[in-house]
C-alpha cells in the first residue's frame, strides 16, 4: 500500500495539467466580464449576454476536449507509476517474510487491476467534461455557465446603475469570480465544487482504490488473512491526547484485519469480547 503522502503526491501530479484547463476558462471569464463592464445599454447589454454565454460555452467544449486528448498518456503514466510503486512495496513485504510474488508485468490479474483502476478514474475526470448532467449534478459546462450569467450580471447592473465606473465595476465582480474559483460539479443541494477540487479527489481515491485492490489480490496469493490498516500513538489516552504522565506512556493500538471467508474480523487490540455485526461481514473485536 502507499502511504496518504505518496497518494496525495501522485494524486497532484495527475492533477497538475487540469491547472491549465482552469487557467485557460478563467481568462475567457474574465474576457468577458471585463466587457460586460462597459455595456449601459439594456438592449445592447441583452445581445451581448446571450452571445457571450454561447461563444463562452463553445470555448469551453473545445478546451475540454483538447484538454482530454493531451493528459491520455501523461495520465496514464503517472498512474501506472503510482500502482508499480505500491505493488513494489508488497514485493518487498512479502520477500521479508520468505515469500515471493510474480512481477507486475506477469501477473496478468494484478494488470487487469491497474488497468481497471485506471478507467475507473479517468471516466470520473473525462464526466466532467459531458454536456449531459450525470446523477442529478450539473457538470462543468452548466456550472460554469451560470457563473459567468452571475458575474456578467453583476458587472453590467453596477456599471448601469451608475454607482460605479466601468472599471471597478468590472475589478468587483473578477475579484468575486477569482475568491470563488471555476466551478466543476453543482450539486442538486446547490452546492459547487471548485475544478482543482474534483480532480484531486478524483485522482486520490483512484490512485487509493487500485493500491488496496492489489493489495488485497496479493494477500490471497499469499494466502495471508492478516492486515494491519492503522497504528498509531495517542489514540487513547483518557483526556483527549492532551497531556502524558511519564509513568503511563501513550497507548498504541494497531487495527488489524483478520479475513476469514465472506467475513472480516477487525482486532482492535487484544481479541478478547467483541460484537458481531452481520450486516456489514465485520466482527469487531476489543
Amino acid at each position: 500500500m502507499l502511504t496518504p503522502d505518496e497518494v496525495n503526491g501522485y494524486a497532484g501530479l495527475m492533477a497538475a495539467p487540469w491547472d491549465e484547463l482552469n487557467e485557460r476558462i478563467l481568462r475567457d471569464m474574465v474576457r468577458r466580464i471585463v466587457k460586460a463592464g462597459k455595456i449601459t445599454s439594456t438592449a445592447e447589454w441583452q445581445s451581448f449576454r446571450a452571445q457571450a454565454l454561447g461563444a463562452s460555452r463553445a470555448y469551453l467544449l473545445r478546451q475540454m476536449q483538447a484538454i482530454v486528448q493531451e493528459l491520455g498518456p501523461q495520465e496514464a503514466a503517472v498512474f501506472a507509476q503510482a500502482i508499480k510503486q505500491a505493488y513494489t512495496k508488497d514485493v518487498l513485504d512479502a520477500a521479508a517474510a520468505g515469500r515471493s510474488l510474480a512481477p507486475l508485468g506477469e501477473s496478468e490479474e494484478a494488470q487487469q487491476l491497474l488497468e481497471s483502476g485506471y478507467r475507473r478514474t479517468m471516466n470520473t475526470l473525462y464526466n466532467l467534461t459531458q454536456t449531459r448532467a450525470v446523477m442529478g449534478n450539473q457538470n462543468m459546462v452548466e456550472t460554469t455557465q451560470r457563473q459567468l450569467a452571475y458575474y456578467l450580471d453583476m458587472a453590467h447592473m453596477d456599471a448601469a446603475s451608475g454607482a460605479f465606473s466601468s472599471d471597478d465595476a468590472a475589478r468587483r465582480a473578477l475579484n468575486a469570480l477569482a475568491a470563488r474559483g471555476v466551478g466543476a460539479i453543482t450539486y442538486p443541494s446547490g452546492h459547487m465544487d471548485n475544478l482543482d477540487v474534483v480532480v484531486l479527489r478524483a485522482t486520490r481515491t483512484g490512485i487509493n482504490q487500485t493500491a488496496g485492490e492489489i493489495t488485497r489480490f496479493n494477500a490471497d496469493q499469499l494466502e495471508c488473512d492478516l492486515m494491519e490498516l492503522d497504528a498509531h500513538v495517542g489514540d487513547r489516552t483518557g483526556d483527549g491526547g492532551n497531556s502524558h504522565h511519564e509513568e503511563q506512556p501513550p497507548d498504541f493500538h494497531p487495527e488489524i484485519v483478520f479475513a476469514l471467508g465472506d467475513h472480516r474480523v477487525k482486532d482492535a487490540d487484544d481479541q478478547k469480547g467483541g460484537d458481531a455485526d452481520d450486516d456489514s461481514g465485520e466482527v469487531v473485536l476489543r
